[in-house]
């Protein structure tokens, strides 16, 4: 079977912030869960859009977002303390939103612990309910200098 490839250049990533394993986030094999790798790019996108002053849920002037697909091709195993870097940035935008990829890294030795991209459409829940364009502070961030939360 074929494996999903995804691979963007680093200056596609553009913002970073860490997040550490807890014990809740390790399964049987005593190595961060393939559930919990999801919940952390999920949190990593979130204060991703936070620092560009979007919200996934939106507001009274601003859409929010529905996610349309998700894939993640896990590297190596990351353990109970570890903490990780997570790299966020958009790749393959377009009119309604595009991909949020993540890089997730253990900090400590640099290790590749998973790849994931997250395609995300701007959504109107609270007027139109349909789809909507991206926000141009979505747009703007695809050329932005890094940031770190």
């Amino acid at each position: 079977m074929a494996r999903i490839k995804l691979d963007y250049p680093d200056e596609t990533y553009t913002f970073s912030t860490e997040l550490q394993v807890r014990f809740d986030d390790i399964n049987a094999g005593m190595h961060l869960a393939h559930e919990r790798v999801v919940s952390f790019v999920g949190e990593a996108r979130s204060r991703f859009l936070e620092s560009l002053g979007l919200s996934e849920i939106g507001s009274d002037t601003q859409p929010g977002v529905i996610v349309s697909d998700l894939a993640v091709v896990y590297k190596a195993e990351a353990r109970l303390r570890d903490v990780l870097r997570l790299d966020v940035g958009i790749a393959d935008p377009n009119r309604y939103g595009g991909d949020v990829v993540c890089r997730v890294v253990r900090a400590a030795d640099d290790t590749l612990v998973a790849v994931a991209k997250v395609n995300l459409v701007f959504f109107d829940y609270r007027g139109a309910k349909r789809p909507v364009p991206a926000p141009t502070e979505f747009t703007r961030a695809i050329t932005s200098e890094s940031r770190s939360d």
